[in-house]
């Protein structure tokens, strides 16, 4: 987290040492419906993992029966990005939501978080809206 391209990541960690904010990152994915098995990770030569995906589904958002999903958390680590990592984990984050049966993956990123935004429509998404930026 403290090397993400969100801003809003690296302010927790300037709040907080890296796994202290990565405890809290965890904790409030409990928010979200989830199961172990759909963590993705991308894996190096060496066998370490090097970047990885969440996806959830936001309880309570069922439309005609299905849960709307996210993807929750992505991150590559710095000397893994540009390799088309995110794209794979992306790929196969969406593809989890997808064998679910979600009646829609909603997904946002900062506005300035341009690596995640192109990965996003690399794999197939869509911008509907205009880009508006939150305070951190």
């Amino acid at each position: 987290m403290s090397e993400s391209i969100d801003a809003s990541d690296r302010q927790r960690v300037s709040k907080h040492d890296p796994y202290k904010a990565a405890e809290m990152f965890l904790n409030s994915a409990r928010d979200f419906a989830y199961q172990d098995n759909w963590w993705q990770f991308g894996i190096n030569e060496k066998g370490e993992i090097v970047g990885f995906v969440l996806p959830v589904v936001f309880s309570g958002c069922a439309k005609e029966g299905l849960e709307e999903g996210t993807i929750y958390y992505m991150g590559v680590l710095p000397e893994y990005r540009g390799l088309g990592l995110a794209n794979d984990l992306l790929s196969k984050g969406t593809q989890i939501l997808q064998e679910v049966g979600v009646w829609r993956v909603f997904c946002d990123t900062a506005v300035d978080n341009v690596r995640m935004i192109s990965a996003f429509k690399r794999v197939g998404y869509r911008q509907y809206s205009e880009p508006w930026e939150r305070p951190v």
